[in-house]
């Protein structure tokens, strides 16, 4: 059976969260996504995921660490 694929625009009407937020969270990796090309695509499974446990915190870069930022 065929799982419909949600593009970013549809992933971020359903968290609630802005296309740039899911974007980001796609391109640091935390959103795992199905890329097609250069189209990028998220399941219903990760979107459930997100929607029970919340959205992963963004790792810290080492600039971040060495200036104290939490």
């Amino acid at each position: 059976m065929f799982t419909p694929l949600l593009t970013v625009p549809e992933a971020a009407a359903a968290l609630h969260l802005t296309e740039i937020t899911v974007r980001r969270a796609t391109l640091d990796g935390r959103i795992p996504v199905v890329r097609l090309g250069r189209v990028v695509r998220i399941t219903p499974a990760t979107l459930e995921r997100i929607a029970a446990e919340g959205l992963p915190s963004r790792p810290r870069t080492d600039a971040e660490l060495a200036m104290g930022k939490a």
